[in-house]
Formats: structure tokens, C-alpha cells, sequence
């Protein structure tokens, strides 16, 4: 990318094209977002981009306990997925945010343990605040979802990944093998060309040998979201080449890596 021309004539003058670069940056993430979301919903790029500014919520991470983090129960009554976890509650608490102003949109599998995404988000939270001196925001599904409006907010969602600085991966045993938490890793290594930013943590079993992903095999609750969303990766990527980049799921330590995918 060139650079913009810069007028020396004052500091301030001087500052004004690097924020207009960081400014046009997430712009430009936001709206090939909003292409992405097109090709998984009915609606146009505008009103997809119109939700997804209105809609966009965070939540403080010491706001989140380790019980929200529990998820499926062996037996649990599926039919009523992916509304089951919502939490008015936890809703109530978050705060409209612009997209770009939110640290990490957490990924996570709700078949994997409360108790280990909960310890992980802790040591995760941890650094973030020696780091920062403040508490991170996050986009946490269960809060940040709203039953309400739900349709529309997970149409958003690619623009929802846009709007956050970091992916928070908390690779748990079976995470690799839903659909929805790959398709998240697809999107943000889409919007941030390979830079980092995603922050994988395994958790649990994950921590074990690794073991080859293929997002073809990958899971979710509806038939009809999987049609779609193996589609778009197909598309755009491959969905083979997309799963041979996918090694560093399961990485040796229980210690906040950053990995580039």
C-alpha cells in the first residue's frame, strides 16, 4: 500500500494521514465483512452494514463468571438451538461499542468445559490488564447476542469478527470440530491477510498430540447454516487448502500464544 502524501507544515497536519490510514483500514475490514455476511444471508452489504452498526455490543471480561461458560449437557434438548445460551442478564450488562473499538471477539466451543475456557480467560484477561492497566471488552456470544434481534445479529457476524482487534481461540477438544468457531478463524485471517492477531489457548485435552482438522468434516446444528458456510470458504479459499492451515490449533503449552494462521 502507498503512502499518503504528508504536509510538513505543523504537527498536527503531520498526524492526520496516520489516522486516516488506521481509520480507512478498518473501514476497509468492516465492509469486506459485510461481503462475506452477503454471501451467507439474504440481505444486502447496506443493511448488513447498517445491523451490524447498530447492533454491535461488548462486554468487560470480569463481567463474565465461570458458569456462563457452561455449555451442552450430555442430553440436553437441542431443538431449541442456538437460543438455548443466550443470557438477558448477561445482555443487560454490555455496552454499544463502534466497530473497531473492542479487544477480542472470544471463540469457543459450548461442547468443551466451562471450567477450562473459564481458567483460560482468566490468564488471558490477566495479561491483557498488566499490559493495558484496564479491563478488556470482549464480544462473548451469550452476552452479546440478542434474543430479540437474533437473526439479524448472527448475519452480522463477520462484520461483528471486523469490529474486534484480536480473535481469542480457546481451543478446547472439540473445537476443531465445529463449524462455526473454523469459519471464524476463516474470516478474520480473511479481513487481517495473515497478519497476527489470533490468540489460541488450548485448553484440556487439546493440549494432547495434534491431529489433522478438515473443516469439511466439521460440524453444526443447522444443515442448512453448514451448506452455506463450507460454500463460502470453498469459494474464496479452498476449503483444503483452509484446513492444511490449520495445524496450530493444538499447540503444546497452557500458556496465551499468539499464532498467526
Amino acid at each position: 500500500q502507498s503512502s499518503l502524501p504528508i504536509k510538513t507544515a505543523s504537527p498536527r497536519m503531520c498526524l492526520t494521514p496516520v489516522v486516516s490510514r488506521h481509520a480507512a483500514s478498518r473501514t476497509t475490514k468492516v465492509e469486506e465483512a459485510s461481503s462475506l455476511a452477503a454471501r451467507l444471508s439474504d440481505k444486502s452489504q447496506r443493511d448488513l452494514l447498517r445491523l451490524a452498526g447498530r447492533n454491535f455490543r461488548a462486554l468487560r471480561l470480569d463481567a463474565i463468571s465461570e458458569t456462563d461458560l457452561i455449555g451442552i449437557k450430555r442430553g440436553m434438548d437441542m431443538s431449541r438451538r442456538p437460543s438455548f445460551n443466550l443470557c438477558p442478564k448477561l445482555h443487560a450488562a454490555t455496552v454499544p461499542c463502534q466497530l473497531g473499538d473492542v479487544d477480542a471477539f472470544l471463540s469457543h466451543s459450548w461442547h468443551d468445559s466451562g471450567l477450562e475456557k473459564w481458567k483460560a480467560l482468566q490468564a488471558w484477561g490477566r495479561d491483557f490488564r498488566k499490559k493495558h492497566h484496564r479491563e478488556p471488552l470482549v464480544w462473548f456470544d451469550k452476552a452479546c447476542l440478542s434474543a430479540a434481534n437474533l437473526n439479524d445479529d448472527l448475519a452480522c457476524i463477520p462484520m461483528f469478527i471486523a469490529g474486534c482487534s484480536e480473535l481469542l481461540v480457546l481451543a478446547g477438544s472439540t473445537y476443531s470440530e465445529r463449524l462455526w468457531c473454523l469459519v471464524e478463524i476463516f474470516i478474520y485471517q480473511y479481513l487481517n491477510r495473515g497478519s497476527k492477531g489470533i490468540v489460541a489457548i488450548p485448553i484440556g485435552n487439546s493440549q494432547q498430540a495434534s491431529h489433522t482438522v478438515d473443516i469439511r468434516e466439521a460440524q453444526c446444528f443447522r444443515q442448512q447454516d453448514r451448506e452455506k458456510l463450507i460454500s463460502l470458504v470453498e469459494a474464496v479459499v479452498g476449503c483444503k487448502h483452509f484446513s492444511e492451515g490449520l495445524g496450530c490449533l493444538h499447540l503444546r503449552s497452557g500458556k496465551t500464544t499468539s499464532t498467526t494462521y
